[in-house]
């Protein structure tokens, strides 16, 4: 089983070490995104953590909307290049999982 781990902001990368650490015994394609990504970097490194690739979105995308956007062209090539099948579907479930309500998640 591979897992795809995307890591947008610093809080993000410290909260989601030890699942990636734990994911790592199995096998993991970690990529780390965000307006900040020199922020990103560091909570990875302190872990031992090296992340295979990143997303470097660009500070002009300000508003959550327009960050999301410009994230699914990137994130579709990332899934692409590590063998998840069918990207776009996995994006928009992944995404559609996310934005969620957390009263709505089973």
């Amino acid at each position: 089983m591979r897992f795809l781990c995307v890591v947008g902001t610093r809080p993000e990368a410290i909260k989601l070490a030890p699942v990636i650490l734990e994911l790592a015994r199995r096998s993991r394609v970690t990529i780390l995104s965000g307006p900040h990504t020199k922020l990103v970097r560091e909570p990875p490194v302190w872990f031992g953590i090296k992340p295979d690739d990143q997303i470097a979105i660009g500070v002009k995308a300000r508003t959550l909307a327009v960050r999301t956007g410009a994230m699914f062209g990137p994130m579709e090539r990332m899934v692409a290049k590590y063998g998840y099948g069918y990207a776009a579907q996995r994006i928009a479930a992944a995404f559609g999982l996310c934005r969620r309500p957390a009263s709505a998640v089973g």
